[in-house]
């Protein structure tokens, strides 16, 4: 059989500014359909920057026997939209329909588009493989139609071993615009070329803002033999000397990442890595880390409150956040911080909290977003969001207890009291001269701090004109130290003060020293 898989487009290339990855459970599937002996192609929308224009010359030219579009729910709409014209253009073929989104609601899909053949929900290997050969009936985690009547199979059980799926063929794939996109993005980067690899599956976190509890809950990875190797390919065949470790949960098996250690202590591949962590992680883990060759964690932290931290079922307390953060830097490792504003629980105090957290600690570099109530995930459960809103809306809704002015400028003081820090390390991992970073910082702390954020422009210019008008502002705070004052008038703590919890045994609640209650 001829399939043609694809991973839906942005409206806009240029509207990406991170860092795109291959879609690499699309090629997966796409590897063991090969495998399986399909005359298969991969189509990337994102990369290619594809429209619908170019999607139809691409089917009238390969024209296969089914189609997979596999997408997250950022991306559902141009999903859709590929799938409806696959259909229109060629009505024999099969249409399948994968990933994220449709796995949380496979049925309503099918009952929303008449134009989709086939819904495969959770891991997709082995499903499409058996979809192909035996047809639906009967195939575990399908969705389809049987007459007038949407049928649902019962579940695959999670692959458990990894190695065992086929390798991944990169050839499938434009490598070189992937590699040449690490320099475009801007993205954080130790060493050119940088490539993201996932080497696991599954997540035991239950952060309410995620939808992983909806899916596998059971953490899957390959060996650390298998990870070398792959390592080594991409190395060998495609020049990759710098691995970002996209998993969830990379760091949370110890003996693995010994075992992987050791590998390379036999048989160094002068490769150096990051990748995500919890804020829980431990220091033998972070020393790990330093020896495997990573220069940079990138750790969830979230908030600086404990409790919008147990709002978020997130399983840390801010002691361990500290405690993790000065234990990577000791350990000679540079890290980098995420928060999410605009939690349910969230208040003015719990914000000057995570000022204070991040100010009172050694951060390289932070990057924050605001809630979003995803498809799947706790919030929007607790929201009340019903299912039907995500097939009658274009957009992921985000939550409305969030005050931008608030926000921005507890990310204004943040800015200008790590500018020292962060300069150096964007001038590191940017390859930019260090006085041009700074001068880039300032611009940004100066015109988008929260002064900038009270006005509205019409055109970039006076957008511009603006930035160059509060550079000044962003420089006199730098050296004289007034963003110190600025903390304590403005949010009401005192700068730098590190958040202690304890656990009250009469109240049966964890309390802080900022608050009567954390």
């Amino acid at each position: 059989m001829k399939v043609s898989l694809f991973y839906p487009p942005v409206k806009s290339r240029s509207e990406i500014k991170e860092q795109i990855n291959p879609p690499i459970g699309i090629l997966y599937i796409a590897s063991n359909l090969l495998e399986k002996g399909h005359k298969v192609t991969f189509h990337d929308g994102i990369i290619e920057d594809l429209d619908v224009e170019k999607f139809k010359q691409i089917l009238l030219k390969e024209r296969p026997d089914y189609v997979g579009i596999g997408f997250v729910s950022i991306l559902r709409n141009a999903g859709f939209e590929f799938a409806r014209v696959a259909k229109e253009i060629l009505p024999n073929v099969k249409v399948v329909i994968g990933g994220v989104h449709t796995s949380i609601f496979p049925i309503k899909v099918l009952e929303k588009y008449d134009f989709i053949d086939y819904i495969i929900y959770n891991e997709g290997e082995v499903t499409f493989a058996e979809l192909i050969k035996k047809g639906p009936r009967g195939t575990k985690g399908v969705c389809y139609r049987k007459g007038k009547k949407v049928v649902m199979n019962p579940p695959r059980d999670p692959i458990k071993d990894l190695d065992a799926l086929p390798k991944v063929r990169w050839d499938l794939c434009n490598m070189k615009k992937y590699i040449k996109n690490t320099k475009e993005s801007g993205a954080d980067y130790l060493v050119y070329p940088n490539f993201g690899i996932i080497t696991s599956r599954g997540c035991p976190g239950r952060c309410t803002f995620c939808a992983s509890q909806k899916l596998s809950i059971n953490v899957r990875r390959h060996s650390p033999k298998y990870v070398y190797n792959l390592v080594k390919e991409l190395r060998d065949k495609y020049g990759i000397k710098d691995i970002y470790f996209l998993d969830d949960t990379f760091a949370l098996d110890i003996n693995w990442l010994k075992e992987y250690r050791d590998l390379l202590q036999k048989k160094p591949l002068d490769v150096v890595y990051s990748g995500q962590l919890r804020a829980n992680t431990s220091d033998e883990v972070l020393k790990l880390l330093k020896q495997i060759g990573f220069y940079l964690v990138n750790v969830g932290v979230e908030s600086g409150s404990q409790k919008v931290l147990n709002s978020m079922r997130k399983g840390i307390v801010v002691n361990q956040i500290h405690q993790c953060i000065e234990t990577a830097k000791k350990v000679g490792l540079m890290v980098k911080v995420y928060l999410i504003f605009g939690d349910v629980s969230e208040t003015k105090e719990d914000i000057q909290k995570t000022v204070a957290l991040v100010n009172s600690l050694p951060i390289d570099e932070f990057v924050w977003g605001r809630l979003m109530f995803l498809p799947g995930s706790g919030v929007a459960y607790n929201k009340g969001i019903p299912d039907d809103w995500w097939f009658k809306n274009n957009y992921i809704p985000f939550t409305e207890n969030f005050d931008p002015a608030l926000i921005n400028y507890a990310w204004f003081l943040m800015s200008v009291n790590s500018f020292f820090r962060q300069t150096k390390f964007k001038s590191k991992l940017n390859h930019k001269p260090w006085i041009l970073a700074a001068i880039e910082r300032l611009l940004i702390i100066g015109g988008l701090g929260i002064f900038i954020n009270k006005i509205h422009f019409k055109t970039k210019f006076r957008y511009d004109l603006l930035a160059y008008l509060f550079l000044p502002i962003g420089i006199i705070l730098t050296a004289t130290g007034i963003n110190k004052k600025l903390l304590e008038f403005f949010l009401g703590i005192k700068y730098g003060q590190k958040q202690s919890i304890y656990f009250d045994k009469d109240k049966d609640i964890f309390r802080d020293n900022l608050s009567a209650t954390a």
